[in-house]
């Protein structure tokens, strides 16, 4: 896509001659990647080719949807909050196209005195549609904005009425979709393989910008147009590299935020996308640029004295339009205004000297500076702008090393937040489960201890942990360890008399000792009365690491029947509940199994559990795809569907996360509801990697809220 172009001004040089260059030529196999579509973000790449979500098909069936909102309505809501309508609402105030209905929004707010607003001014418009939008639909702002609205039809329009007028864009198979199946809206899809902030060209940002009047097929070609552009550009030539290379660059030369400074305020909701994209895809991890906007020149007799002169925390990212299309000359003044001196000259002019202007001032203040030109506003324009920086936010995210599509933080305020409002499933008893692994190698030995002496390494968890979990109401949470057999006997020792730890042993065997019979032929294996006898209430019994090494042993055996190892594990877990033991089920599927999970866990659970008692029985579910270094962790939506799939297939056993609960995790599994609690592994995962008993509790803390 030809017009678009980045240059960069450094007056008083941040930078060493040649640095961004040398940086440039470093990340260049980060293009490659980008264009062949990474493994390890497959479920997230939905934006990346465009045509994906938005082919030429989709785009004329949501054309068509829109005609029929535009013939009747005179007033539009759009639903929905952050990604969910932050790229429509930015076009929409961007273009401003002419005709067609009012466009509201809501569902992006929880304040009374807004919705009060929205409904009175409803009352002034004839005809009414509305399109909640929510990828899984649970998000409170347009959960409960859409419960209003849609009662809002019912009462104007009657129930059938109000059904013609409802359209919802959400992921299938979700609540909101069977809600639209139950009630006869029109449903349209949120990709489950794009997230909120990349939405701008699917179903969620299309169609309500269809309805308002904008040309979604210039502005989907603009999208197609810059893909190719930056696909094909070299490294040293590709805009969207260099512009987060630079970033990259002045991260590390300590400035902490990037200012977007445009000076048509018709871009002022374009940078509040911007704003999210940033924010939310690169600010994790301690590390990122904090993005802040400033729609000039307003914001200039405000915010520029701080500029010009305060803290040198920040650079600058310049919009430029060059496209002149409005003109308004100051006409000539008889009055004396002291302004003769502007007579005859165009706004525009005047506008865009003061850019100009401002730009050179900042930088020879020594604030860097990027301009980012741009041939005009328009549809084509914008959809080229809005990929840029998707495909550029992708870029820098590897740059920083962090996932470009997860937000672990923003389910930070939810738990807290649905717990305190009584969300049923979020006050439950939840399961606590610490998986010790061989965590007691000393570390001169290749292993991670480095807490205890390995003689004094069970009971110094034990009692590192317990008093900072006597806090919590045992009908609120249990806490299970399980620890290597050698550890159990001093693990068991370290327990206080009040303690909340209970534990248990990392697999029993398929076979056990019996009064009369077999008392103890078990060399190298753990019989569950040996278990039981040492103090163990729980086994872990199918983690993929004994997943793995039955199936290995069973390979080498020349038998590749994965139904093997489920019965395998259904003799074991049989053996344990016979010795009075309670048991966490492990199941999981491997990246290979992706595509056909339903089967994978359904078979694991089908055949694992036939003919135990499952009222003693846990669930945890590990998406071994997503574990370890390098890899993307399963996302919240992915973890809901599986987490409904096995209560389904069980009967609503507990299903715990198996795939490590962590402090960066915690507070978003704790707002999943199908979830009952987590399994903690490792609890520092760089620098002085390991398990520390302090860094558990805080995960409980974060976990469970207090």
């Amino acid at each position: 896509m030809d017009g678009i172009t980045l240059s960069f001004t450094d007056a008083r040089p941040v930078l060493a001659p040649g640095a961004l260059e040398e940086q440039v030529r470093a990340a260049a196999p980060l293009l490659a990647e980008a264009a062949a579509g990474e493994e390890r973000y497959r479920d997230n790449l939905g934006w990346h080719s465009v045509d994906e979500a938005a082919g030429p098909e989709r785009v004329d069936f949501l054309l068509e949807q829109a005609a029929r909102v535009r013939a009747d309505a005179d007033a539009f809501v759009v639903i929905g909050i952050g990604g969910s309508n932050q790229a429509s609402r930015a076009a929409v105030k961007a273009l401003r196209p002419e005709g067609g209905p009012a466009i509201l929004w809501a569902g992006n707010t929880i304040s009374a005195c807004e919705m009060a607003r929205t409904l009175r001014e409803l009352d002034g418009y004839q005809s009414i549609y509305i399109d909640c939008i929510a990828k899984n639909f649970e998000t409170l702002e347009p959960g409960i904005a859409f419960r209003v609205l849609r009662q809002y039809l019912e009462r104007r329009y009657g129930a059938e009425g109000a059904a013609k007028r409802i359209f919802a864009t959400g992921t299938p198979g979700s609540t909101l979709h069977q809600l639209c199946l139950d009630q006869g809206y029109t449903f349209l899809t949120f990709p489950e393989t794009i997230g909120g902030r990349y939405s701008v060209g699917s179903d969620v940002g299309l169609f309500p910008m269809a309805v308002a009047g904008v040309d979604i097929r210039a502005l989907v070609q603009g999208m197609r147009d810059m893909r190719d552009t930056l696909l094909a550009a070299p490294a040293e030539e590709n805009p969207a590299l260099r512009y987060a290379c630079l970033r990259r660059l002045l991260l590390e030369h300590g400035y902490r935020l990037e200012m977007l400074s445009f000076f048509e305020p018709r871009l002022d909701y374009f940078a509040k996308w911007w704003i999210q994209l940033f924010a939310e895809s690169e600010g994790k991890e301690g590390t990122a640029l904090y993005p802040v906007a400033a729609s000039n020149s307003e914001d200039l007799h405000s915010i520029g004295q701080f500029i010009q002169e305060g803290s040198p925390i920040l650079f600058e990212t310049f919009v430029e339009v060059r496209a002149r299309d409005a003109s308004v000359l100051l006409p000539p003044e008889a009055k004396k205004d002291y302004f003769d001196y502007l007579t005859g000259k165009d706004f525009w002019d005047i506008n865009n000297t003061a850019r100009q202007a401002t730009m050179r001032a900042h930088s020879d203040r020594g604030i860097p500076c990027m301009n980012l030109s741009i041939p005009a506003i328009d549809a084509h324009t914008l959809g080229g702008l809005f990929y840029f920086f998707l495909f550029a936010c992708y870029l820098s995210c590897k740059l920083l090393g962090v996932n470009p599509f997860n937000q672990p933080g923003v389910e930070g305020y939810k738990g807290y937040m649905f717990q305190n409002l009584g969300k049923p499933g979020v006050n439950c008893m939840k399961h606590i489960f610490l998986n010790l692994k061989r965590f007691d190698v000393p570390v001169e030995l290749g292993g991670v201890n480095r807490l205890a002496p390995v003689a004094e390494w069970g009971g110094a968890i034990v009692a590192g942990t317990q008093q900072g979990l006597t806090g919590y109401d045992p009908a609120e949470a249990e806490f299970v360890d399980f620890f290597p057999e050698a550890h159990l006997i001093p693990a068991a020792a370290a327990r206080t008399a009040d303690s909340r730890v209970e534990l248990g042993c990392q697999g029993v065997f398929r076979a056990d000792t019996a009064v009369g019979g077999n008392f103890g032929a078990f060399t190298t294996n753990r019989p569950a009365h040996a278990a039981a006898a040492l103090g163990c209430g729980w086994t872990l019994i199918g983690h993929c690491e004994e997943r793995n090494d039955k199936a290995g042993i069973l390979a080498e055996a020349g038998v590749t029947d994965t139904a093997a190892v489920n019965r395998l594990l259904n003799q074991e877990i049989k053996c344990a509940q016979a010795a009075g033991l309670k048991v966490l089920y492990c199941i999981g599927e491997k990246s290979e199994e992706q595509e056909q999970w339903q089967q994978v866990l359904g078979d694991q659970l089908s055949i694992g559990l036939d003919g135990v008692d499952k009222s003693r029985v846990v669930i945890a579910y590990e998406p071994i795809w997503s574990i370890g270094p390098g890899k993307t962790p399963a996302d919240k939506p992915y973890i809901e569907k599986i987490a409904r799939f096995v209560k389904e297939q069980t009967g609503g056993l507990d299903v715990v996360y198996g795939g490590g609960l962590k402090a960066d995790n915690a507070a978003m599994l704790a707002s999943i509801a199908d979830i009952d609690g987590g399994l903690i592994a490792l609890t520092r995962f760089s620098g002085e990697i390991g398990f520390y008993p302090d860094e558990y509790l805080e995960i409980i803390r974060l976990y469970l809220g207090h």
